[in-house]
């Protein structure tokens, strides 16, 4: 499948979220991930977690079980910095477009996004936390390591 068809499939999947405008489409990933990588450094074609003060990360090594546990690890990181707010998706391969919604209504469309072969990234509207699920079973968490403590 191109870009395109996922981006179509998401689109069609959770079209009801962007009639009620509770998901947007901001545009393209480029720019989202050209300021990500001014933050959070790069390693390779991903973030250098190692590098982000207390970031937390875990593994699921069952690919049948990684979408419940990547469910379950945003959830538990949610409630437990208390995190809130609109938050920025983007995904780095088979997807190009860039979309926000509220940290709550993530919780309800996740799982239609981790059905797509990729990386995907959750970051703070102002680049102040950033999620990463890659599709090799990591599932990462840090707060922008510039930011006042």
């Amino acid at each position: 499948m191109n870009h395109k068809s996922y981006e179509d499939q998401i689109r069609s999947t959770l079209e009801s979220d962007f009639i009620s405008k509770s998901i947007f489409e901001i545009g393209d990933s480029t720019p989202v991930f050209s300021r990500m990588g001014k933050i959070f450094e790069p390693k390779g074609s991903k973030i250098d977690w190692g590098k982000v003060p207390e970031s937390i990360q875990a593994y699921e090594s069952d690919e049948n079980q990684f979408n419940a546990a990547c469910l379950e690890f945003f959830a538990m990181i949610v409630q437990k910095f208390s995190l809130d707010g609109s938050l920025i998706y983007v995904g780095d391969g088979n997807t190009d477009f860039a979309i926000s919604c509220s940290v709550e209504k993530m919780k309800t469309v996740l799982g239609v996004l981790l059905e797509v072969p990729q990386h995907h990234y959750l970051i703070g509207e102002n680049f102040d936390w950033c999620f990463c699920f890659s599709f090799e079973g990591d599932m990462s968490f840090g707060f922008n390591p510039k930011r006042p403590k």
